[in-house]
């Protein structure tokens, strides 16, 4: 018997609408919902809540109220949570400031659901990580920013799944985000490899952190990749379980940056899971990625 195909995401809609006191802390869960446009349930249990269960009630009542849309996926996937208009208008209204960087998600594509979590996991790594290490996230920016010119990402052909500066007392820190989940051939990712080389010599960026949530082994041959190109000292492999434990590690160093190649080298703290800054600040936060969309 062929293997069933999973359920394709539906949108569930409220029977009726119930008021619901919109607390700091639902304000902060639907101010990170729009900044990344659409996020797991999972991932907002583990900022927000001690327990699933606690954050599946909250997660109801603001479903019920008309602030959230939940698109339900198969019985072994996440929720998926995005924000209604009255859940825009409602962030917009508490955190004017947001306004130009929080959105609704539009269409959400099957295909890309798996990748675009993943980014939104590391992305709040990073913003812990940050916090952890007083080091704040001050700006996390997606594919198409200008800051990727900026960095000279244009230049070497790259586009990275994100891009997290961090503010620490040494000065500005940039780390080179990249998600994989084993969809690329190794060939391609060696290409990579041979072009972040090339970024690596220009000093500007700090790190490579690549998030591979897929098994011991695909990061096995990761691992052997970066090192085959001189990249060991200045490239991370993370693994899901590290990431979604959050924070462990330290920030990059710009002493451990790979020498250039030679002419034969081949906003309450709970927000901070967005920006290393509380959102109440004058000090914004810069989350308005072209990718989130």
């Amino acid at each position: 018997m062929p293997a069933r195909a999973p359920k394709r995401l539906r949108r569930v809609r409220q029977a009726g609408r119930r008021s619901v006191v919109l607390t700091p802390r639902c304000i902060d869960m639907l101010a990170l919902t729009g900044l990344v446009r659409y996020l797991g349930s999972d991932q907002l249990a583990r900022d927000f809540f001690s327990s699933a269960d606690r954050c599946r009630k909250r997660l109801r009542q603001l479903f019920d109220a008309g602030y959230l849309h939940v698109s339900v996926g198969s019985s072994q996937t996440t929720n998926i949570v995005s924000l209604t208009r009255e859940g825009l208008a409602a962030v917009t209204a508490a955190r004017p400031a947001l306004a130009s960087r929080v959105g609704r998600s539009g269409v959400i594509r099957l295909q890309s659901v798996g990748h675009h979590l993943a980014i939104v996991d590391i992305r709040l790594y990073a913003a812990a990580l940050g916090q952890a290490r007083t080091a704040p996230l001050i700006r996390w920016s997606n594919g198409g920013s200008d800051r990727f010119e900026h960095f000279g990402f244009k230049m070497a052909h790259l586009v990275p799944d994100g891009l997290a500066e961090f503010e620490t007392e040494h000065g500005p820190i940039a780390v080179a985000i990249e998600v994989d989940l084993g969809t690329e051939a190794l060939a391609v990712l060696a290409k990579k490899c041979e072009r972040y080389v090339h970024i690596a010599a220009r000093r500007q960026v700090d790190a490579l952190w690549i998030y591979a949530p897929t098994g011991p082994k695909r990061r096995a041959n990761i691992v052997q990749l970066i090192a085959s190109h001189g990249l060991a000292a200045w490239a991370r492999v993370l693994d899901a379980e590290l990431v979604r434990a959050r924070p462990v590690g330290e920030l990059p160093s710009r002493v451990l940056t790979p020498k250039a190649p030679s002419s034969t080298t081949t906003e309450t703290a709970k927000v901070r899971g967005v920006g290393g800054e509380t959102l109440a600040t004058d000090r914004r936060v810069d989350m308005r990625g072209d990718g989130w969309g």
